[in-house]
């Protein structure tokens, strides 16, 4: 596989496969290896692509395909990216992504801003590269063609246990 090849016109396999070099040696060849996940990549950097056009800027992809082991994540099977646009904060990036939901080239089942941080409040701040805050999106087909349960939602880490979801209302 050609990872210097691009799979939207501002994105090359590459950028999709993210994580420490030996993570990335490992999911490297998962995706090769697996049609369906390069076929659900390429639908959902359409959307990234689609999302790099709504705002006009370039779009970093912060975690991508992750697989090929089976913990539950969309990343695995290349239905899921988390993003960052600079100078755009998640809460900012979401709505827009909301308000043109109709738009979107695949049908979006997650849409959700995301932060490493305890409060919600900083999901209302530029995002920057290493910044521990992103928007996570998932598109709805193959194995993830259900609804999800949290389409539209925002998630901070707390000091300790488990992520807080919380559905996002526009």
């Amino acid at each position: 596989m050609d990872w210097t090849a691009n799979v939207a016109p501002h994105f090359a396999w590459d950028e999709v496969v993210t994580g420490t070099p030996e993570a990335v040696t490992v999911r490297r060849a998962g995706l090769a290896a697996d049609a369906n996940a390069r076929a659900a990549m390429t639908k959902t950097v359409a959307v990234a692509e689609w999302i790099r056009g709504l705002t006009g800027r370039p779009v970093r992809i912060t975690s991508g395909y992750r697989g090929p082991h089976a913990t539950g994540s969309q990343h695995d099977t290349g239905h899921a990216l988390d993003i960052q646009v600079d100078e755009m904060s998640a809460l900012e990036l979401l709505r827009l992504v909301y308000e043109h939901r109709g738009a979107s080239p695949h049908p979006l089942r997650q849409v959700i801003a995301e932060s490493l941080h305890t409060s919600l409040l900083t999901l209302d701040k530029p995002m920057a590269a290493k910044c521990g805050v992103w928007l996570h999106i998932a598109i709805r087909t193959g194995v993830w063609a259900r609804a999800s349960t949290l389409p539209w939602a925002t998630s901070v880490a707390p000091v300790s246990g488990d992520r807080v979801y919380a559905v996002w209302r526009a």
